[in-house]
Formats: structure tokens, C-alpha cells, sequence
């Protein structure tokens, strides 16, 4: 019995190494949109829409406090008891699914400030949603913690 229990911890970890994988992915691509923005070439600056800015920043918030309810809400009812390895299994695809869709919601606030600013020319839009979405993504941080009794929990 005790090793489906250390079978189980180290798939969690194994798990947790690519969850951490991709979130890695995610920021680099946020860095990366904000640079190639600023090297490529200017957009013609028509007049802003000040209520299309609005609303890119209200679904900009709205993608962040979406991205920690979907996740909380997917991963409810996170103890799981390692004895049981299937269960064990199920609840890891819900973890990986979890944090991939938060993490693309985070993403979602990168690509809006991309839009913004091939829109309206607006470094400060393009850095302030830019800067939201690595936080979203850092508060959106996969972490793993294996108890000492047998109960696997995962944030």
C-alpha cells in the first residue's frame, strides 16, 4: 500500500514540474508580446474610443477574478485521499485543466493590452494590462503540497 501512495506522490510531482512548465510558458509569452509590440511598427493613432478602452479594461479585471473562481471552483473538494489512485489520477487531470484555463485567462488580459495598443498606439495601456496579466499569472502560481499523512492537497 505504501507504494501506491509514493506512486501517486511522485505523479503529483511529475505533474506539478509541467503544470509549472506551462505557466512558465504563459509569462514568457506576455513578456514576449509586450516586446515585439514595441518593435513593431506604430499603429496609426485614430481617435480613441474611450468606451471601447473601458470596456477592454472591465473584461481585463473581469479575466482575473474569473481566472482564481474557475480554478477554485473546478478544484473544489481537494483533499484526496491517496489510497484511493484513481480518484488520486482523476482529481491531477482536474488540477492540470484547472490551471491551464486560469492561466489562459491571465493571458487573455496580455492579448487585450496587445489589441489596445495596435488600436490607439497607448504604451501605458500596453504596460499596465501587460503588468496585470504576469500578476493574474503569479497569483495564479500552481502550487503542490504533499502532507505528511496520506492526504494529497493541492492549491
Amino acid at each position: 500500500m505504501n507504494e501506491g501512495i509514493e506512486d501517486v506522490g511522485a505523479e503529483f510531482e511529475r505533474n506539478q514540474k509541467v503544470i509549472t512548465v506551462i505557466w512558465f510558458a504563459f509569462v514568457v509569452f506576455v513578456v514576449v508580446t509586450v516586446v515585439v509590440a514595441k518593435f513593431a511598427l506604430k499603429p496609426i493613432e485614430p481617435e480613441m474610443n474611450k468606451s471601447l478602452k473601458m470596456l477592454f479594461y472591465l473584461l481585463s479585471f473581469a479575466a482575473v477574478i474569473l481566472s482564481r473562481a474557475i480554478k477554485s471552483k473546478i478544484l473544489s473538494g481537494r483533499n484526496i485521499s491517496s489510497d484511493n489512485s484513481s480518484a488520486a489520477k482523476n482529481y491531477m487531470t482536474k488540477v492540470m485543466t484547472a490551471h491551464v484555463i486560469s492561466f489562459a485567462m491571465c493571458d487573455l488580459v496580455g492579448m487585450l493590452a496587445l489589441f489596445l495598443y495596435f488600436l490607439y498606439g497607448s504604451s501605458v495601456d500596453l504596460y499596465a494590462l501587460s503588468g496585470l496579466s504576469i500578476v493574474c499569472l503569479i497569483f495564479n502560481y500552481p502550487k503542490l503540497y504533499l502532507s505528511q499523512s496520506t492526504t494529497v492537497t493541492i492549491h
